[in-house]
């Protein structure tokens, strides 16, 4: 595993591992996950600037400082640098007791799942493997309507054979949660459709 991949899948562990020791603790899990989250988009940007300009892997001071620079110069990557530069302001601008934390995180999430498919697509990488196991808001009576929704898509791929977790992750009367099917056996192009606030994304195995 090269240096860098190491890095990455050093500070996934830990994110990994807080959300499966602190899923009652919805605070300190996001105080926790949030303290690494910068760390981790810098080292996804150190791997992509090294991997498209062929430069050597070494996580290095020199290298993240490049890397935030080729990321900001590039198109494709802005959803990533956006990422970064909200962790920076969230960083600098909010005192982040695990009120506020759990708040960011609520609005970082449906980030996080971007970069879990970013990293398998790209690099074939796999991270933030529990990422659907953080404590969102539960809204019970919506959660059953959407769970509907993806029965129908369910049933209308039925015939398809790859496989893919799918999950919902929902904004609905200031109630943020995740609907989540585990290897649900359909084949449909990966995307990431957003509409009327509710997204739905699609991760590959």
């Amino acid at each position: 595993m090269s240096k860098i991949d190491q890095a990455i899948q050093d500070i996934n562990k830990t994110i990994v591992s807080n959300i499966e020791k602190l899923q009652d603790d919805a605070g300190l899990l996001s105080q926790n996950i949030l303290s690494q989250l910068r760390n981790l988009v810098e080292h996804i940007a150190m791997k992509v600037y090294v991997v498209d300009n062929n430069k050597v892997d070494e996580v290095s001071y020199e290298n993240i400082t490049n890397s935030l620079k080729y990321i900001k110069s590039q198109s494709q990557y802005i959803e990533l640098r956006k990422f970064y530069d909200n962790l920076e302001v969230s960083a600098s601008h909010y005192t982040m007791d695990e009120e506020n934390s759990e708040r960011i995180m609520h609005k970082y999430i449906e980030k996080l799942y971007r970069i879990k498919d970013f990293m398998r697509i790209k690099f074939g990488l796999s991270i933030l493997k529990n990422i659907y196991k953080f404590p969102l808001k539960k809204d019970t009576q919506t959660e059953e309507y959407y769970k509907k929704i993806i029965d129908k898509v369910k049933s209308s791929r039925k015939n398809q054979n790859s496989k893919m977790d799918l999950f919902l992750y929902i904004s609905h009367h200031n109630n943020i949660f995740l609907v989540h099917i585990h290897l649900v056996d359909i084949l449909i192009t990966n995307c990431f459709f957003q509409s009327h606030h509710v997204y739905v994304i699609l991760c590959f195995y």
